[in-house]
């Protein structure tokens, strides 16, 4: 599954990034294992939602990711499992995942739509007079040991694959992680010949242009 990852980054980039030079790819490796923990722990989190995007990217939009039913009470004796509302579809565990923080993981998102769920089937309940309890249910295409490990388990993620995830993302949203990337990764990231450094908040230096659409190229300037 990783190296099926790395296929489509390349293609994805087309001419918008290049693939990173052996020697930039093993200083940016030296950086990360020189940063603190909590970073390093967001960088993670961040190649996670990059994993899972580009893995739900790739499945129909309508699909059913997962449902939440109720059922009522009367005395000691349940009623049938019913669906409350419409399904969480992939479109919407997308959005969240898009989210500006970029920190949103799958199960947590799915868990976010459930709790606004539950505060209908409440209103609902105390409206009505009834008790009751409700669900979530995952559909079984989208159980989170279904998707990739590296979409839902941290300790599968390596320091390639969260290189790969920050250039992935420059040029796409803004600086994804509180305060910016780590000074010393984000130094090294701007020296390689990427899509759009203003994304990164990178300073532009001579022979730095931006090119159509917003997007920059770099004509042979460095950067500090």
């Amino acid at each position: 599954m990783r190296c099926l990852r790395m296929l489509v980054m390349a293609a994805w980039c087309g001419l918008g990034c290049t693939v990173v030079d052996p020697g930039d790819r093993a200083d940016l490796r030296d950086v990360i294992a020189s940063l603190p923990p909590s970073q390093v722990d967001a960088m993670r989190l961040l190649t996670m939602n990059s994993n899972t995007i580009q893995y739900l990217s790739n499945r129909p939009e309508e699909d059913q990711v997962g449902k939440y039913e109720c059922r009522t009470r009367i005395g000691d004796a349940y009623g049938s499992w019913q669906q409350l509302g419409r399904s969480l579809t992939v479109a919407e565990l997308l959005k969240c995942l898009r989210a500006p923080q970029l920190e949103a993981q799958y199960v947590p998102c799915a868990n976010a739509w459930a709790s606004v769920m539950q505060k209908r089937a409440d209103a609902s309940f105390e409206r009505l007079g009834l008790k009751g309890e409700c669900r979530f249910v995952w559909d079984v295409r989208y159980e989170p040991d279904k998707l990739p490990e590296d979409c839902v388990d941290p300790d599968t993620i390596t320091p390639d694959d969260m290189i790969d995830a920050m250039i992935g993302y420059a040029g796409r949203v803004p600086p994804p992680l509180a305060g910016g990337l780590p000074g010393g990764f984000l130094a090294k990231l701007c020296k390689l010949p990427l899509a759009d450094h203003g994304a990164w908040g990178c300073p532009e230096a001579p022979g730095y242009t931006s090119g159509a659409g917003g997007a920059s190229s770099s004509t042979g300037g460095d950067y500090p």
